[in-house]
């Protein structure tokens, strides 16, 4: 059986960038990922205290997916159009869900209603 996981990639990107970066993750790469077979949630938030730091949430159904989605023709692209916008290297961590007994989710992975 396939295993979820979260992909995070945080991005700290030139001020006087930002707001181009999320125009073009917003309108171009956001629309193409969740399009990607698996793509469960894709998620985007802002520092507070710090509009230059963005953290992507991506939740997928499996590793074999999200390998999948790196290797799409659209992320050539991505990389082209969006690193000259970022003051640092990005950094992407991967994460598996460790099973709770108080877990909001369905049996389908998705939010319980409230």
């Amino acid at each position: 059986m396939s295993e979820a996981i979260v992909v995070t990639a945080e991005f700290r990107l030139k001020p006087e960038r930002v707001d181009e970066w999320l125009r073009l993750m917003l309108d171009t790469y956001g629309p193409a990922c969740v399009e990607e077979r698996g793509m469960l949630r894709f998620w985007l938030h802002r520092d507070d205290a710090d509009p230059a730091h963005i953290l992507l949430y991506e939740h997928w159904a499996d590793r074999a997916d999200f390998e999948a989605s790196m290797r799409a023709a659209w992320r050539e692209p991505y990389l082209r159009d969006t690193e000259p916008l970022w003051d640092q290297r990005r950094i992407m961590t991967t994460y598996r869900m460790i099973e709770s007994p108080w877990e909001p989710l369905n049996d389908d992975g998705l939010p319980k209603t409230v």
